[in-house]
């Protein structure tokens, strides 16, 4: 059996804790757009999560990545990207009650999802080599 190379793990567990900031805000923008109040609370705390996916994003595109993991993390900022720019476009949807933007928002936020999907997809094939 393989061991997973020193570089991979120290990216891994980097990779491992924005994506955890990424899916907590993932989560909460979820719960807060399926309940609107509009309320100055509501809007702060939608803003702040917002605001995590975004810097989430640029986080991950400053990270070292190792020569293994170049097209996984490659995938994993085009999925960012999507979220990061969905997150603009629903800021902007509220701010300015833009049903256009709200809508591409959302399919930002779907195109991004999928886009997580196959890197993990791609990770869990990578990782197969391990067992």
């Amino acid at each position: 059996m393989n061991e997973v190379p020193y570089e991979v793990q120290v990216y891994a567990l980097e990779m491992a804790e924005q994506l955890e900031y990424l899916s907590d805000a993932l989560l909460n923008v979820s719960r807060l757009t399926g309940n609107p109040t509009f309320t100055d609370e509501w809007l702060l705390e939608l803003a702040l999560n917002l605001a995590i996916i975004q810097l989430a994003h640029a986080e991950l595109q400053e990270m070292a990545v190792p020569a293994d993991m170049r097209d996984i993390h490659d995938q994993v900022l085009l999925a960012t990207s999507d979220l990061a720019s969905a997150a603009d476009f629903m800021a902007s949807g509220i701010d300015n009650f833009d049903v256009d933007d709200l809508e591409t928002a959302a399919y930002l936020m779907g195109t991004g999802n999928d886009k997580l999907e196959l890197a993990t997809s791609m990770l869990n094939a990578y990782m197969a080599q391990f067992d």
